[in-house]
């Protein structure tokens, strides 16, 4: 076909005048080859269809948008508090960490009011992005003007490796995120509450889960996503902070020590292979990373211009932090009131304690304002404002079961510690030295194993540890970065060392700012530099490769490009209750209420439902058991269902036993101790719970209340 178009052109062009054939000759030239390229292009999608593409394309430039939105909200309210950047990078990442923390306060004020509707969240933004259109059209042209110049700038192949390293996993990382979520945190819980808020149009209690009381900073930029397109948009802005926290890395580094610097830190960072893996999932701990470093870098700055606006900035940002996650309040606050009260105590030549006592006040006040509305939301609905933890401290009116502090402090050191001076409990020696030899080889353990999920630090880190040793001189910015990181990680060591090494993200950023500058600072010889850094690339390569490594388990591209449908996708990736969860969407009449047995993740169910999800993992809080327990026939169960408002189950039989077996090593958790249980166990599914459908080994029953006086 194309020969015959550009013969027809030549053969047409032959008998024009030669000025007639100048004018033209351009422009048939280009229709024929659109129309070869739209032919060729057509017919092979058609041949190799990516069924999916679209929906990438439209997620993409929703979440383009929104970051537009954000950002330009972000720069406003730093022009108000007359913050001003050296580095466009930099402001950017500020802008966006201040834009995004303003959203949040939007929504969550939705959510008060019980206006939180899909079409009131899209209005909302849509009417954000009037009022900072000024804002939007400069940041554009500031964009188009930065990446111009760089077409007129000279880098280096150094630089030029590090961002095809970047590139690579950028691009990698964002097809891998434009899929359906399947994380099982985000199923539970980080998704799933949101999701039931957007449903019930604002807050409400869900009873026994125990997570719908967590802070929920990054709950409500998901609820954004999920208003606009859905799932997919909520999992591409949790990916979203992954780069914004390797720009914000790149600014702080460019301001202080230059760009090759800078561009080796954000491709430290951002090629950590658990930052990597976290990203393609839908999770808030990217979130605390990226608003604790924001919070680190405007702290710094404070120390370095005493212009109490970054003082200001730090606290919020601190208070962003405190908003996504619990764990932000060791990890994050505890390490950066720390850092404040030892520099104003005793780091400049006019310190005193009574200053390091104050900006610590300040600093925590500051802080606790941002986080403040989660906790009057828990003192609303529990009775206590830092609920689940500390339940009798507080006169909660929450579940009784909800242990979790207690759960959490039986393994803490510091409280066997205050257990063996105060209390009766015998010293154990052999208990401290394992302990301490655990805590010197936690930097090789935590680099050699994989410590839960995206729990890989890389080989990097542990690598360069002894550049420590040989850096003669580290400026302050240098010195600040590693010791902040090395007060996280101990704090993680003591509070969370069981636990999720995601729950310390906040110390990659500094501890890649670190890393970089020893890395600069140590060669003197710029042979030997260039040297050091192709091995540093070689081995961020090797990162790249256990990412892709990472993805032939998780599998998140067969949704991309192998023409794989939404539910099927969703059972290869363990959500083996999304097909019977669709069609009770569907099929269920308003106003059904479903007990979910055996399965934890509510989202993707769009009617209200009631699970219990207690950090004890304890028999007495699995709701269908408790009852049948506590009850001594089968009409009492019935009752006490009744009174729930429940109208249907959803039993997940693999998962009830997956559970059993971690839990107790049973085959169930429906063994039960006596034949009055058993009893009426076989009675209720034989008479009074009716199978609706079926799949998966994921049954719905009708509840049957025939016997039930009304």
């Amino acid at each position: 076909m194309g020969f015959v178009l550009a013969l027809m052109i030549n053969t047409f062009t032959h008998f024009m005048h030669d000025t007639v054939k100048k004018h033209y000759i351009f422009w048939l030239k280009s229709v024929m080859f659109l129309i070869w390229g739209l032919v060729v292009v057509r017919t092979f999608f058609q041949s190799f269809p990516l069924v999916n593409l679209l929906e990438v394309f439209q997620n993409g430039s929703l979440l383009f948008f929104l970051l537009l939105v954000v950002t330009a909200l972000g720069k406003r309210v730093l022009r108000v508090l007359n913050i001003h950047f050296s580095c466009t990078a930099e402001e950017w990442s500020f802008s966006f960490g201040l834009g995004s923390g303003g959203i949040v306060a939007l929504i969550f004020g939705l959510a008060a009011l019980h206006t939180l509707h899909e079409v009131v969240v899209v209005g909302v933004i849509l009417l954000v992005s009037c009022l900072v259109y000024s804002d939007i059209r400069g940041l554009c042209l500031e964009g188009f003007r930065v990446f111009s110049s760089v077409a007129n700038r000279t880098f280096s192949l150094i630089e030029l490796m590090f961002v095809f390293l970047i590139g690579i996993a950028g691009v990698s990382t964002f097809l891998a995120a434009a899929t359906p979520p399947f994380f099982y945190d985000a199923l539970v819980y980080h998704l799933a509450v949101p999701q039931q808020y957007l449903l019930a149009h604002g807050f409400h209690e869900m009873p026994h889960h125990h997570f719908s009381n967590f802070p929920m900073n990054a709950g409500m930029l998901f609820t954004v996503g999920m208003s606009f397109s859905g799932g997919m948009l909520a999992k591409l802005l949790s990916w979203i902070f992954a780069p914004m926290t390797a720009l914000a890395v790149y600014g702080f580094a460019k301001t202080r020590w230059g760009r090759q610097t800078a561009v080796l830190a954000a491709a430290i960072l951002f090629l950590v292979p658990g930052i990597l893996t976290l990203s393609i999932l839908t999770s808030v701990d990217l979130g605390v990373m990226f608003y604790s470093f924001l919070s680190l870098s405007a702290l710094i700055t404070w120390f370095e211009t005493r212009q109490n606006s970054w003082f200001f900035l730090a606290g919020i940002l601190c208070g962003f932090a405190l908003g996504t996650k619990y764990t932000a309040f060791v990890i994050t606050f505890v390490t950066l009131e720390l850092v404040v009260f030892l520099r104003e105590a005793w780091g400049k030549r006019y310190s005193s304690l009574f200053i390091g006592l104050k900006k610590m006040l300040l600093l925590g006040l500051l802080a606790l304002c941002c986080v403040s509305p989660w906790l009057m939301k828990n003192e609303v609905y529990t009775g206590n404002p830092i609920y689940p933890f500390f339940n009798s401290w507080f006169s909660t009116h929450a579940s009784p079961f909800d242990n979790y502090d207690q759960v959490s402090l039986s393994r803490n050191p510091l409280f066997v510690f205050f257990r063996t001076i105060v209390g009766n409990e015998p010293f154990n020696g052999r208990y401290w030295r394992e302990l301490l030899s655990s805590y010197v080889r936690s930097p090789w353990t935590v680099t050699m194993s994989n410590t839960r999920a995206a729990g890989k630090t890389g080989i990097v880190f542990l690598l360069c540890f002894p550049f420590i040793f040989f850096v003669k001189k580290l400026d302050n910015a240098g010195r600040y970065c590693l010791g902040i990181a090395a007060v996280m990680f101990f704090l993680w060591l003591v509070f969370f060392s069981g636990n999720a090494l995601r729950y310390v993200f906040q110390m990659f950023p500094p501890l890649s700012l670190a890393t970089a500058s020893m890395l600069d600072t140590v060669p003197r010889a710029r042979i030997s530099k260039h040297c050091l850094f192709v091995g540093v690339g070689l081995l961020l390569s090797y990162h790249l490769c256990m990412m892709f490594q990472e993805f032939q388990v998780l599998q998140p591209y067969s949704y991309l490009f192998r023409n794989q449908p939404e539910e099927r996708f969703l059972v290869e990736h363990g959500v083996n209750y999304y097909p019977v969860v669709d069609e009770l969407n569907q099929k269920l009449p308003e106003g059904s209420r479903i007990l979910y047995v055996g399965e934890l993740r509510g989202y993707y169910c769009e009617k209200e439902f009631l699970l219990a999800t207690n950090a004890a993992v304890s028999d007495d809080e699995k709701l269908l058991r408790r009852f049948i327990v506590e009850s001594q026939d089968v009409l009492e169960v019935l009752q006490k269902l009744r009174q729930q408002g429940i109208t249907h189950l959803l039993v997940n039989f693999s998962e009830i036993h997956r559970l059993a077996e971690i839990e107790g090593d049973r085959e169930s958790y429906f063994d039960f101790q006596t034949a009055k249980d058993t009893h009426i166990f076989h009675t209720l599914f034989s008479r009074h719970f009716q199978l609706l459908f079926s799949q998966h080994q994921v049954n719905v029953y009708e509840v049957l209340y025939d016997e039930l006086h009304p």
